[in-house]
């Protein structure tokens, strides 16, 4: 069976710019296959054991609520036995070999640069600075001729304690070396490490085919090292810049450091990456017959919160066996993830949805046979094929505003166009195919989408079927010229130009691409395929600021189209630098400085300079600018636009980020900004269970409580949840966590753990510096609430999303403060109906709620329409099941 529909691209730019609009909305809701479009690139601090940190330096005590608690800095006491010492092995990189380094001269010196001590390595590569005196900001300068200097910068002495910063491992060209550690500081050997290049300059291909390409495969590593059986790793022969690095080892929950900089100048980072116990996704996977399907590709690609357009996907596999079995065990536990399957001859599908993993998800699939879509891209003049065209598809659910049915599958694919301007998708999955993107040189790039209905989106995939589409392309104008220098005339080679929609239709080249182009030698630029119209021409080249400022550079071209000739002259960039200190003024050394932009004019306004500026921001390539301070604390960040605001982030293992204020430049300033940062404070607990049992494996999070929670009386998970970074903490064998570099002020304290009810506390305060010790959390045993969601008709109401909470009007607005604020914070307790309409929430800590149905597909609910039909008010838990009947929603409404 063959479905046929020729098609050519219609959509006015008006009509496109909506449907971009309503894909945006969606993508920042919904996130489809886990891209993270939009995330921000912060760092995820690592939970590192205490005789990593020193942090067995003394500190307070604290019972379950957290007081008499003594703050304690590193320089505390300074009498006789209050002495740290520092310890180090030197091991030469050789290959596989690691053979240790004799009588080599190890330099310590403060950070005001002082020689504290001068120690050789022993006949073991061991070197030991005893009788330190207790402070942050110590440096180690290790220079050889059989290897590139060292400088390690950022290290600090607790009294009474050693801190062993294990193997250093010293080589020609080494940038960054480390070690891999679990969460009880044991070396996790055999750990694969691998360093990705930062994913920049979509401008061409826009966000559909990029999608498509990061779901059909991922790039491989840019290079890749294996911990040794101590567990550290070094990597060389890199360039300077901004990498993102990823540990993967079987049994443990694959780790990311984002943003790691590589600073030749500064030596080579020295990372410690803790690996947390790993979570399990495992089960079948067979084909409608039931038959196993052998050698499948299953996949969990992680969650929105750890990704970003700026980074490639990251993806935990496994291979099904002779039974069809398979396993992934290198999920993070309390972490979300989309599953995706692969196997020749089958559709491949993932999730749109994602599931939370906790302990080992059972996962099995069915795959179907999938249907084929083809095709042929034509010119519009001449009728002839056109070879090479790229044809980006998106088949299944994209949703609607967040609207996403549970089950949910997709799949993205790219293609290009053969000989005869034919594409072939072969074994795709059934369903509608949502948007497609069709792109070649000189031609204008055409978009089908099914939102909103213009009419033109292509038809449904059918499995088993052959769905034929015919896409008649038009040429477009072009924009040529050369790019140079404003003061000399000098042409620039390398720089990227982009042509850019103005105000909100800058949006539509996000998803479908815009012409772009590099210079060559003699700085000439081409671009193709533009369409009749206004735009603004953007130019980025290292060390130049974008011509025409803010607004770019404008150009029109006529209904005509044709040739348009625009030279573009640049002005030299900006640079900052200053000095990163403590609050007594001492620099900072190793400290980490990135640059981001800043708010702009008519953010968070209606204008169209907001969308403009956010397709600025994903259109033009080049990674920013890094550095890392040298031993007085200075840095020097280059190449800075003068077209925009921006803001320099510093970041440091034992200090609390700090970031300047918004502040601008002029052509070849050169400014500077001084940034003082707090010392991090830091929480050791156990959790316990109601006998006292510790409980290894819960999972722990601690986060400043926002501003705007302060005095509250009464604070719900939904509000506080924002307090977290991301970082989850497992406890150990012995139910024990570390969770260091906190923003000093009021903490939440939230730990889960399965059949328990969740802790979630405001009760201790942090000052900066602070090592709050011995916080005890009790976990007591939930819990469960079960009931079926029907409709007026009786029948059952799938999907529905059912809530236990003690707040009088949930989601209305707060009640007035009474002053009496409670140190409790009401966990978040949902779940969702099956598709018999039943619901069970788990792990409820006895006493008095209201039940609420929230949503409910077709029916009226508590969130948008409250409906008292929705709402259980006072029910006693434990106690009877909760029923519920809806009222049918209006069907304009829904």
């Amino acid at each position: 069976m063959i479905h046929s529909r020729a098609q050519a691209g219609k959509a006015s730019p008006v009509l496109l710019g909506l449907v971009v609009l309503g894909l945006l909305a969606f993508l920042l809701v919904v996130d489809p296959l886990g891209l993270g479009l939009f995330e921000s690139d912060s760092p995820q601090n690592a939970a590192l054991p205490g005789d990593l940190l020193g942090a067995d330096a003394p500190g307070g005590n604290a019972d379950e609520a957290g007081a008499n608690v003594e703050a304690m800095g590193l320089a505390g006491r300074y009498g006789e036995g209050d002495l740290g010492a520092l310890r180090l092995r030197l091991v030469l990189m050789r290959g596989d070999a690691r053979p240790a380094l004799v009588g080599q001269l190890v330099t310590l010196t403060d950070r005001r640069g002082q020689t504290v001590a001068e120690v050789p390595s022993d006949a073991a590569g061991v070197v030991l600075f005893a009788q330190v005196m207790p402070a942050r900001g110590y440096s180690l300068h290790i220079e050889g001729e059989q290897f590139s200097p060292v400088r390690l910068q950022g290290i600090s002495v607790h009294p009474q304690a050693t801190n062993d910063l294990g193997d250093i491992v010293l080589g020609k060209d080494v940038v960054i070396r480390g070690r891999v550690i679990d969460a009880a500081g044991r070396a996790v050997p055999g750990t694969n490490v691998s360093i990705n290049t930062i994913v920049r300059g979509l401008a061409s291909k826009g966000m559909l085919v990029y999608m498509a390409e990061q779901a059909a495969t991922v790039p491989p590593p840019l290079v890749a090292a294996t911990a040794d059986g101590d567990g550290y790793f070094a990597i060389s022969s890199i360039d300077d810049g901004v990498y993102s690095l990823l540990a993967r080892q079987s049994g443990f929950a694959s780790k990311l450091e984002a943003d790691v900089i590589v600073a030749r100048a500064r030596g080579a980072e020295l990372l410690t990456i803790v690996l947390g116990e790993g979570a399990t996704m495992s089960g079948t996977v067979k084909g409608a017959d039931g038959k196993p399907l052998i050698g499948a590709q299953v996949f969990a690609v992680a969650g929105g919160r750890r990704m970003s357009m700026a980074r490639n996907l990251q993806r935990e596999v496994g291979i099904t066996d002779a039974k069809g079995a398979y396993s992934i065990d290198t999920l993070s536990p309390g972490d979300s993830y989309r599953s995706g399957v692969v196997a020749e001859g089958y559709a491949p599908v993932y999730d749109v949805n994602e599931t939370e993993v906790k302990g080992n998800l059972v996962r099995d699939f069915t795959l179907v046979k999938g249907g084929n879509l083809t095709g042929v891209v034509t010119d519009e003049a001449t009728g002839k094929p056109v070879v090479g065209a790229r044809v980006a598809v998106y088949v299944g659910e994209m949703g609607w505003g967040g609207r996403v049915e549970a089950g949910a599958k997709a799949a993205a694919d790219v293609r290009q166009t053969d000989e005869q301007g034919r594409f072939y998708f072969a074994a795709i999955s059934p369903g509608p195919v949502s948007s497609a993107v069709v792109q070649a040189s000189g031609y204008v790039s055409e978009s089908f989408s099914a939102f909103p209905p213009p009419g033109n989106s292509w038809p449904s995939v059918e499995a088993e079927a052959t769905t034929e589409v015919v896409v008649v392309l038009k040429r477009g104008g072009s924009v040529r010229g050369i790019v140079k220098t404003a003061e000399g005339g000098t042409p620039v080679q390398g720089a990227e130009v982009t042509i850019m929609q103005t105000g909100w239709a800058a949006m539509a080249s996000m998803w479908v691409g815009t012409p772009s182009g590099v210079t060559g030698a003699d700085g000439v630029y081409v671009l193709t395929g533009v369409t009749p119209g206004t735009y603004r021409l953007l130019a980025v080249a290292g060390g130049f600021s974008p011509p025409g400022g803010e607004e770019g550079v404008e150009i029109t071209i006529g209904e005509g189209g044709g040739a348009v000739e625009r030279d573009l002259e640049l002005i030299a960039a900006g640079s900052v630098t200053g000095t990163i200190r403590d609050p007594a003024g001492e620099p900072i050394a190793g400290g980490r400085i990135r640059i981001r932009p800043g708010p702009t004019e008519g953010e968070g306004g209606r204008g169209g300079r907001r969308g403009a500026n956010m397709a600025r921001e994903i259109l033009t390539s080049g990674t920013r600018p890094a550095d890392r301070t040298d031993e007085s604390g200075v840095y020097r960040l280059e190449g800075l636009g003068t077209d925009t605001m921006w803001v320099v982030q510093a970041e440091s293992d034992e200090y609390v980020s700090g970031e300047s204020k918004p502040f601008k430049l002029a052509a070849g300033e050169l400014k500077e900004l001084d940034i003082t940062m707090l010392p991090g404070g830091s929480l050791r607990g156990v959790v316990v269970g109601e006998s006292g049992q510790r409980l290894a494996g819960a999972r722990v999070q601690v986060g400043r409580l926002p501003d705007e929670l302060l005095g509250r009386s009464r604070i719900s998970g939904w509000e506080a949840q924002r307090a977290f970074d991301g970082d989850v903490i497992v406890t150990d064998e012995e139910g024990r966590f570390f969770a260091p570099n906190l923003k000093p002020g009021r903490q939440l304290v939230r730990a889960t753990k399965d059949d328990y009810v969740a802790h979630f506390k405001r009760n201790i305060s942090i000052a900066p510096g602070q090592a709050f010790e011995n916080y005890t959390i009790a976990l007591n045993r939930g819990e469960i609430i079960e009931g079926v969601v029907l409709g007026a008709d009786g029948r059952p109401v799938p999907r529905a999303t059912v809530s236990v909470t003690t707040d009088p009007n949930p989601g209305g607005e707060q009640e007035a403060d009474t002053g009496n604020e409670t140190e409790d914070v009401e966990p978040t307790m949902f779940a969702r109906a099956d598709e018999q309409g039943r619901f069970k929430i788990e792990n409820i800590k006895p006493g008095v709620y209201n039940v609420v149905v929230w949503f409910a597909n077709g029916h009226k609910g508590w969130m948008r329409d409250n409906s008292e039909a929705a709402m259980h008010r006072n029910v006693s838990i434990p106690g009877e099941p909760q029923n519920f009947k809806l009222e049918k929603a209006d069907p304009a409404a829904a």
